[in-house]
C-alpha cells in the first residue's frame, strides 16, 4: 500500500512543488489548503476595514495546482483556532511589552498541529509543506538553501509532530523549485514569496496592531533620563528599531554631530521609551534567559550555536537549563535581543532545542 500524505497547498510555489516531488517519490497525496475565513478576520478587527491576505486567489491557485497534478483537493477552514492560538496571542505579548514571532506559533498549532489531527482523520500517514527544512535523526534539520532555510520557525514541533512531518524541499534551492514549477507549467511557478504575518499576507504588524491596541503616549528619553521626544504607544516599538526626528536642544546632543538613535529599552511601568546610539551597551548582551523551552536530543558536552533572530548567522553560545529556564552565555555580544522573539539552539546542522526570549 501507498503511504498517504496531506500537503498543505497554500497557493505558492514551494508548496506546489512539495506536492508534486511527493507525487513523484509513489506517495498517495492529498492537496489541502487552510483557510482563515475573512469573517472572522471582521469580526476580530471588530468591523474596521483590513487589507487581509488574498485568500480567494492563494485558493485558486492551490485548486489548480491539484487538479494539475492529479490529486484529491480539501478546504480545511481553521479560523476559530487560528484566532485563539495566534491572533489573540499575538496581541496579548504585544500589550506586555514583548515582539512575538507568529510564525513558530502558527507552525505548531495550525499547520502541524491542528492540520495533523486532520490527517489522521482522513488516513493519512504524514502531513507535508513547502518549508525549506529537513530532518535527521528525528530532529528538525537545516534545508540546503542556507538563504531560505526556515527550520528556525519550526523549533515548537514536538517528537510526535516530527516524526510525521515530510519536508520535500529539504536538499533543493529556491532556483531549483522555481525551474521545477516553470517547467511542469505550474500556474504558481512566478509568484513572489510570501511575507508578512502568518495567514495575513502583506499587512505591516502597526497597521494589524492598531485595530486592537490603544496608543498610550509617553517621553522618550536617553540614556541620560533626558527628555527627547514624545511617543504614542510603547507597543509601536521594538529593542534595535531606528529612531528618527528627536529634539537635541538642551541635552548632552547639542552642538554635536546628531547621532544615529535606536531603541535599547521599553520601560512599561513608566511608559517610557529608552534610545541611544549604535554602541550603547544597553543595546547588547552576552547572557539570555528564554521560558518556554522544548529541547530535543540537545547534548550538553557538544559545541551548540544559537540564533535570536530569523536569517542571523549562528552564534556560538553555551547552554545552562534549570527546570523551565535556560541561561544562555554567547561567547560575542549579541545586538538587539528581544522579549518575545525565538531563541533557537542547533549543534550541528541540526535543530536541538529553543524558548522564548524573557530576559
Amino acid at each position: 500500500m501507498k503511504k498517504k500524505v496531506l500537503v498543505g497547498l497554500s497557493g505558492g510555489v514551494d508548496s506546489s512543488v512539495a506536492a508534486y516531488l511527493l507525487k513523484k517519490q509513489g506517495f498517495d497525496v492529498i492537496g489541502a489548503f487552510i483557510l482563515i475565513s475573512p469573517l472572522m478576520l471582521q469580526n476580530f478587527f471588530k468591523q474596521q476595514k483590513v487589507v487581509a491576505c488574498p485568500w480567494s486567489l492563494d485558493l485558486r491557485l492551490a485548486r489548480q495546482v491539484a487538479s494539475q497534478l492529479k490529486i484529491p483537493f480539501y478546504t480545511f477552514d481553521f479560523s476559530a483556532l487560528y484566532e485563539q492560538a495566534v491572533l489573540e496571542n499575538f496581541v496579548l505579548e504585544y500589550e506586555k511589552g514583548s515582539t512575538p514571532n507568529p510564525d513558530a506559533l502558527c507552525n505548531q498549532a495550525i499547520k502541524f498541529g491542528q492540520f495533523m489531527r486532520i490527517a489522521r482523520e482522513v488516513g493519512a500517514d504524514f502531513v507535508a509543506t513547502g518549508h525549506y527544512a529537513g530532518k535527521f535523526q528525528n530532529n528538525i534539520a537545516r534545508g540546503a538553501d542556507k538563504s531560505k532555510d526556515q527550520s528556525y520557525f519550526l523549533w515548537k514541533l514536538d517528537k510526535s509532530q516530527i516524526q510525521k512531518a515530510l519536508f520535500p524541499l529539504a536538499k533543493l534551492k529556491k532556483s531549483a523549485v522555481r525551474k521545477i514549477a516553470r517547467d511542469l507549467g505550474l500556474p504558481t511557478a512566478g509568484r513572489p514569496d510570501s511575507q508578512g504575518i502568518c495567514f495575513l499576507g502583506q499587512i505591516k504588524v502597526q497597521d494589524f496592531l492598531s485595530h486592537k491596541l490603544k496608543d498610550k503616549a509617553g517621553q522618550i528619553v536617553n540614556t541620560k533620563n533626558e527628555i527627547l521626544g514624545a511617543h504614542q504607544g510603547l507597543w509601536r516599538y521594538t529593542i534595535g528599531q531606528k529612531i528618527a526626528g528627536l529634539q537635541f536642544a538642551n541635552t548632552s546632543y547639542a552642538g554635536k554631530d546628531i547621532p544615529l538613535l535606536y531603541v535599547v529599552q521599553k520601560d512599561l511601568k513608566e511608559n517610557r521609551l529608552v534610545v541611544g546610539t549604535a554602541t550603547n551597551a544597553e543595546l547588547y548582551t552576552r547572557q539570555i534567559k528564554i521560558s518556554q523551552l522544548n529541547f530535543n536530543n540537545f547534548k550538553p558536552n557538544q559545541p551548540a550555536f544559537c540564533q535570536i533572530r530569523y536569517g542571523q548567522m549562528s552564534q556560538k553560545c553555551q547552554i545552562k537549563i534549570r527546570k523551565n529556564i535556560a541561561v544562555v552565555d554567547f561567547e560575542k555580544p549579541q545586538r538587539a535581543a528581544t522579549r518575545g522573539q525565538s531563541l533557537v539552539v542547533y549543534q550541528g546542522d541540526m535543530l536541538v532545542g529553543g524558548g522564548i526570549i524573557s530576559n
